[in-house]
């Protein structure tokens, strides 16, 4: 025996170790599965994520080109859902040319059921470019001027 009378722990401390150790991982288990719903958010802001930033995307491939102009528009359409039938919602786009000579989009959604779900991107286009098949003349240089000053 050493100088305290003891030798190491019995089966019972044992168990009462991993019954409290199996408390405070379910515990914190259940807490970062609370965590996950809650950052996670619902369905259908999900869908509304998703349909915002495909449609950002074509708007974007679509004004990046010089003269290319979309008018502000909103349309009732439907955002596909992972289960169950389509969300309504709004769809809404607009443009504002920026002092800088960017343009600057944004694509806005709100669901039509009741849910109160947004979402909303926005993005900056700066130099735009010529369209396709355009023809693009350089610039000339100007003629040297002639005699002194």
């Amino acid at each position: 025996m050493d100088e305290f009378g003891q030798r190491g722990n019995t089966l019972a401390e044992a168990a009462v170790a991993v019954a409290i150790l199996a408390i405070v991982c379910t515990a914190a288990g259940g807490a970062m599965l609370t965590a996950s719903h809650a950052a996670s958010g619902s369905p259908a802001t999900a869908a509304l994520q998703q349909t915002v930033a495909r449609e950002l995307a074509i708007a974007v491939d679509v004004l990046k080109y010089d003269d290319a102009t979309v008018p502000p528009a909103s349309i009732a359409t439907s955002a596909p859902m992972p289960a169950g039938t389509p969300l309504p919602i709004q769809l809404s786009i607009g443009t504002a040319s920026r002092p800088d000579g960017t343009l600057q989009i944004t694509i806005a959604a709100e669901a039509l059921d009741g849910s109160n779900a947004r979402a909303r991107l926005e993005a900056v286009v700066g130099h735009r470019a010529v369209l396709p098949g355009a023809q693009v003349v350089a610039p000339q240089l100007a003629p040297a001027p002639t005699g002194a000053p």
